[in-house]
């Protein structure tokens, strides 16, 4: 893999959203507890156990229709994803044909930002690697910023006509199940070199809400005074999460433990003492 640039056509921003983007507030999605057991063990908290979730399709972005600046082919709409055991469907949805042979906006370049559960920047990108034929290649990267630069490599993906498709599996995305993906910026369709990614300006950009990845756990240990004194996201292994939490002082302890998956939450409350 030889090293990219990329230059960001909208400053990458932190976001704080909500969980719930359904219009109403309600959670989309379904997770549940297959099996769940606290116990401590030798003055240490010890949380086993392993979770199912419904595979939903969750709407983690609406952007309105017609605010992009070029009219042809950028204009994103809804943005999606699902899970189907450890893969994750990202979808780019876009509310205007792309344009024809040799007509702006050739070289569109499409990206979604995420974040790894351990704070680093990625992004999916595509782009039309031979825009003025009459049916272009698509390109679908995974691109990671590096201290020597950005780096790509090829995934899973394809333009519908309507949407653009990445498929990644959980740990490419530098995710695990129970871990809360959050975008640190907006996706955007941007004009640029196809196939380097160079971003010089954007024609649409969507802000991207929260999404949890189903299939595990965090466990949120609370003293006898209701303050919190620990969390900790579960390790999974073969479908099983487990978490242990040391260094408590004696007392006694409510353990939280979450599952959830998209933007729905269950959460089992127990009382230890130490």
């Amino acid at each position: 893999m030889a090293p990219r640039s990329l230059v960001a056509g909208a400053a990458a921003i932190a976001l704080a959203l909500p969980l719930t983007v359904a219009a109403d507030d309600t959670p989309v999605g379904t997770a549940a507890f297959n099996e769940l057991s606290v116990e401590v063990v030798d003055g240490e908290v010890v949380v086993e156990g392993s979770a199912s979730f419904g595979g939903e399709l969750i709407t983690v972005g609406a952007d309105p229709a017609g605010d992009a600046t070029v009219p042809i082919g950028v204009d994103i709409t809804d943005l999606t994803i699902q899970q189907t055991d450890d893969f994750l469907e990202f979808t780019m949805h876009l509310g205007d044909a792309l344009p024809g042979i040799g007509s702006p906006p050739v070289g569109s370049v499409y990206r979604w930002p995420l974040t790894s559960a351990s704070g680093g920047e990625l992004y999916l990108g595509a782009w039309p690697a031979n825009a003025l034929m009459a049916s272009p290649t698509w390109a679908f990267t995974l691109i990671t910023d590096t201290p020597d630069g950005f780096l790509e490599d090829p995934i899973d993906g394809e333009f519908t006509g309507s949407a653009l498709v990445w498929r990644i599996s959980t740990a490419a995305a530098g995710l695990q199940p129970g871990d809360v993906y959050n975008a640190f910026g907006p996706a955007a369709t941007d004009a640029g070199f196809a196939g380097a990614l160079m971003v010089y300006t954007g024609w649409d950009t969507a802000m991207v809400d929260k999404f949890m990845v189903g299939g595990g756990a965090f466990v949120t240990v609370y003293d006898a005074d209701g303050e919190e004194v620990d969390e900790v996201d579960a390790r999974v292994r073969r479908d099983t999460f487990s978490a242990t939490i040391k260094d408590l002082e004696p007392g006694t302890y409510r353990v939280d433990v979450t599952t959830g998956y998209g933007d729905a939450r269950v959460t089992e409350s127990f009382d230890v003492t130490i």
